[in-house]
């Protein structure tokens, strides 16, 4: 397999099927050599933490000025995340398996490029787009690996957003911005969950509509948030 995904998750896959009997040479790597076999053995295998759940329960915290332990974490997983927090301006203690968000009362604009591992994960591009709405000035978002990436924008636009499209891989959002509740539509996973942390921070209402595509990245998303103060209520159709 050439230009194999080399992302934490995919290692973590590897290095369980090799334990339960497939060689694979290359692992982390772009380039994997896979030698299957009939039947694979049975083993406990443990599930890494979910950077792109960490990443966005944290920008939830940060958009809303609240204090949030996450645990577990792992920390060699979140480098591209912090490295963007620390440009703008939201303050963390990291550690040793927990990352604490500190409310931050003014949080500079930034820049940023979606990347292939390790460099920023283009999954979390939609709830840094919500931060930089809560960011002092003009931050440009890029996400140049996929088409139709950055379509959401006109949902958190009817929410207050200044966001202005320059083509279809680049946006700028102008901030400080005051977001209202609306009735909106979850396009996708990471989409819906930046839409979900937008109403969080918004003044007023929302109903979110299409929410099992949350569902699909975010187990139970509402009873978490709910753990923690958010007032959300799930309304099955």
């Amino acid at each position: 397999i050439k230009n194999a995904a080399s992302e934490p998750h995919v290692a973590n896959l590897e290095e369980s099927l090799v334990r339960m009997g497939v060689q694979i040479e290359g692992i982390g790597t772009h380039t994997l050599r896979v030698t299957g076999r009939k039947t694979l053995a049975g083993v406990d295998i443990t599930v890494i933490p979910d950077q792109l759940e960490i990443g966005s329960f944290a920008v939830a915290a940060a958009v809303t000025g609240g204090e949030l332990r996450l645990q577990p974490v792992a920390q060699d997983l979140l480098d591209p995340i912090l490295l963007k927090f620390n440009d703008i301006g939201v303050r963390y203690t990291l550690g040793d398996d927990s990352l604490q968000i500190h409310p931050s009362t003014s949080l500079r604009p930034f820049s940023l490029t979606t990347n292939i591992w390790p460099g920023f994960p283009t999954d979390l591009q939609a709830p840094f787009a919500v931060l930089a709405t809560q960011c002092l000035g003009n931050s440009m978002i890029h996400d140049w690996m996929y088409e139709a990436r950055l379509f959401y924008i006109d949902k958190l636009i009817a929410m207050g957003a200044d966001i202005t499209l320059c083509d279809p891989h680049r946006i700028i959002v102008s901030g400080k911005t005051v977001l209202h509740g609306k009735e909106i539509e979850s396009p996708d996973i990471r989409a819906g969950m930046a839409l979900v942390i937008a109403a969080l921070a918004a003044q007023g209402k929302s109903v979110i509509n299409r929410i099992e595509l949350v569902d699909r990245g975010y187990l139970e998303v509402e009873k978490r948030l709910c753990a923690v103060g958010a007032a959300i209520q799930r309304i099955d159709t």
